[in-house]
């Protein structure tokens, strides 16, 4: 009697185990599959985080060479917006 008993026991728990194996396994998926959604979407930050640096970047206003600022024609403040290709100052070239 004892036998029979320890044996359905035995099938018993070994019918747990593999449940909470196939639970384990598809938990790792899910998981996976999360990670995988979350690299996706830390890619596309770094993909904003680079567009939008390269719009600042693309603010600073420099002139082509080295040299002296000599007149500015345009009042222009820090923060004013103006139009591509307006000469906001001329530049003398240190060069002789």
């Amino acid at each position: 009697m004892d036998a029979k008993i320890s044996a359905v026991k035995a099938l018993e728990l070994a019918n747990r185990v593999n449940i909470e194996k196939e639970r384990l396994s598809i938990s790792s998926s899910q998981e996976e599959a999360q990670l995988a959604s979350q690299k996706v979407k830390v890619d596309q930050l770094r993909g904003q985080f680079s567009l939008k640096k390269s719009q600042v970047d693309q603010l600073k206003v420099k002139a082509g060479f080295d040299g002296m600022l000599q007149q500015l024609p345009t009042p222009v403040e820090e923060g004013v917006r103006v139009t591509a290709g307006t000469a906001l100052g001329k530049i003398a070239s240190l060069r002789s």
